[in-house]
């Protein structure tokens, strides 16, 4: 599958290597939100020009990209975040030749791959079916007095046609972004190369806990490029018993199922 580092995760998965925020000195502290309408300033665009220019001129091995905000929600990047890929020659030189101009770039933050490869290799495939925990056996097993390999636990779902594959949250319990996990089943799934992201039905799921139900969510796909529908897999009841029993979900359990990114 062809990847893009149009976000830090997508340049983790096809660069591995550190990359660093830059930014300007009078955006310190401010909130992404607060930053979406610097694009209406109009010399917002001339000044991100001259610093690519300047890469261009100076630092030309060096990859300068525009990217989107994280795949996770709780690291913002802001609207369109600058970031390069210096080592500690380009890094002198970029800071040396900014720190006094009216611009005021700097490196504000070194975005580290060992990080989140780290983080995303404490996820692992899970077997199917999932064991199903009864009130009593979770209640055990939160103390730790018995535990399952194999027990529900969050995970990213993918159901094609050699079985539903699971992939379970990080060593945090967080799930992995839906592309930074299926960058991970290719790597532990031979027979998940060359198939594309969105070829099969895919989400997420939440075990159920104490006075809550069981929690299915579909990934959304483009309409322009949608191979299968949510809504119609929800009808299927043979794809959904057969995800039900992958999940370790009972047919009598109370379940919500939405479509969503």
């Amino acid at each position: 599958m062809s990847d893009s580092f149009s976000t830090p995760e997508g340049w983790f998965r096809t660069q591995h290597k550190d990359i660093y925020l830059l930014d300007r000195a009078k955006n310190l502290g401010r909130h992404p939100r607060d930053r979406a309408f610097d694009v209406l300033e109009s010399d917002h665009f001339d000044i991100q020009d001259e610093l690519l220019a300047w890469f261009a001129e100076n630092l030309p091995a060096v990859t300068i990209k525009i990217i989107l905000p994280s795949e996770y929600s709780g690291i913002l990047l802001g609207a369109d975040a600058i970031v390069a890929d210096l080592d500690e020659t380009s890094l002198i030189t970029f800071c040396d030749a900014w720190k006094n101009s009216d611009a005021g770039w700097m490196v504000v933050e070194r975005l580290s791959y060992e990080q989140w490869l780290s983080r995303i290799q404490s996820c692992r495939l899970v077997s199917a079916p999932m064991e199903r925990l009864t009130w009593w056996s979770r209640m055990l097993s939160s103390t730790k007095v018995v535990t399952y390999s194999n027990q529900q636990q969050p995970v990213r779902w993918w159901d094609t046609p050699n079985g539903v594959r699971l992939i379970s949250a990080a060593h945090n319990r967080k799930l992995p972004s839906c592309r930074d996990a299926w960058w991970l089943l290719q790597q532990l799934v031979p027979d998940m190369n060359g198939c594309n992201i969105n070829d099969y039905p895919h989400g997420i799921f939440f075990p159920q806990s104490i006075g809550q139900s069981h929690h299915i969510g579909f990934d959304w796909v483009d309409d322009e490029i949608e191979l299968w529908s949510g809504e119609q897999y929800q009808k299927d009841i043979v794809s959904m018993n057969g995800l039900l029993e992958s999940l370790g979900v009972e047919k009598c359990d109370s379940i919500e199922s939405t479509i969503g990114d």
